[in-house]
């Protein structure tokens, strides 16, 4: 009876470990990137490229991997300082605000400023009647300067390994560049 059980569970094992003719292996997904311990896998990238693409036929995939490194990167920075949304978009354009946006000030010399280096683009507006436009158009750009200082400075200290796309500039990218 012993030995019964035994024979049993050899065949049983073996038919497991072995397989039989009809069982297969089929890989699902491929990983695109890794970002510390996060997978970006390509369907997740394709899907993301699709987005970004039918709204900007000038984005490759490069640069919606990057975006989504982007995204996870300050999703998991907004998460760790206990901001959350109600979805990853909503966290990050909270991060964004609160961490962000709420630190920026724009000084009254800068707004005069950029109204003498544009006032040929401003149609001859007054300056007290475009000011808050001004001041917004110069916030925007101290806000994405920040972001773009904040993910170099997130990318620095993360582990990130890019599998599918060799061209794109990532993990040391420097802020400095394309402002």
């Amino acid at each position: 009876m012993k030995q019964t059980k035994y024979i049993l569970i050899i065949i049983l094992l073996s038919s497991i470990l072995l397989g039989t003719g009809d069982t297969y292996a089929e890989i699902i997904d491929r990983v695109a990137a890794f970002v510390d311990d996060e997978v970006i896998t390509l369907r997740e990238l394709d899907k993301q490229y699709n987005i970004l693409h039918a709204k900007d036929i000038t984005i490759t995939k490069d640069i919606a991997l990057n975006t989504m490194i982007n995204q996870l990167l300050i999703e998991k920075d907004a998460i760790r300082r206990r901001i959350i949304g109600m979805n990853k978009d909503e966290t990050v354009i909270k991060y964004i605000n609160l961490y962000i946006r709420s630190q920026v000030r724009i000084k009254q010399d800068e707004i005069t400023d950029y109204y003498k280096e544009n006032i040929e683009n401003l149609k001859n507006n007054k300056i007290e009647d475009i000011r808050d436009d001004i001041e917004k158009i110069l916030i925007e750009k101290q806000v994405n300067i920040k972001v773009r200082e904040l993910l170099y400075e997130l990318k620095s200290k993360s582990n990130i390994k890019i599998y599918q796309l060799k061209a794109a500039r990532m993990p040391n990218e420097n802020p400095n560049t394309d402002k």
